[in-house]
């Protein structure tokens, strides 16, 4: 519904004589849990490399269990979006140097690391280096292979934003 009144927009044009749609909340929502479910298998592949393969430890808590989808649509200058965030309390990792919380596991496993200082785990794998495993890019590629609707995605700080660009 926009300014209470959805039906105010069932047959307008754009300029180019494109039929604008304006796509329901509960569609929103919908798409956004699939969206979730489509990263969220990715994040599930990530863990079964064989790196965590009997390291359980690894494994029982944190991003596995993060991705969440809002419950309500919200509506904000003539756009309505839903967001995907990942919870704070099961996204920060401990560093295995300093034993804070310093990690932004999301970040860091989707986009991967490199260690600059020159110390010693520098030049090791998964410690002083990471390529990433770009689980976000990869369940979005395939939400979008069945995607029916105009939704576009954004990006913002921990989330991501979903959006549905109305006009």
């Amino acid at each position: 519904m926009v300014n209470g009144n959805a039906a105010a927009f069932k047959n307008i044009k754009t300029k180019d004589g494109r039929a604008l749609t304006i796509i329901s909340d509960d569609i929103l929502i919908a798409e956004a849990n699939r969206l979730r479910e489509c990263i969220q298998k990715y994040i599930n592949e990530f863990y079964k490399q064989p790196y965590y393969t009997g390291r359980p430890q690894l494994r029982e808590y944190g991003l596995h269990k993060a991705l969440t989808v809002q419950t309500a649509v919200q509506y904000d200058g003539g756009k309505k979006y839903i967001g995907l965030y990942f919870d704070d309390s099961k996204s920060w990792g401990e560093s295995v140097v300093t034993g804070e919380l310093t990690g932004y596991k999301p970040y860091l496993i989707n986009s991967g690391w490199r260690v600059v200082k020159n110390v010693w785990f520098k030049n090791i794998y998964r410690f002083g280096y990471y390529e990433g495993f770009h689980f976000i890019e990869k369940g979005i590629e395939d939400w979008q292979k069945d995607l029916k609707y105009h939704i576009d995605i954004e990006f913002s700080d921990s989330s991501l934003e979903f959006l549905n660009r109305i006009l």
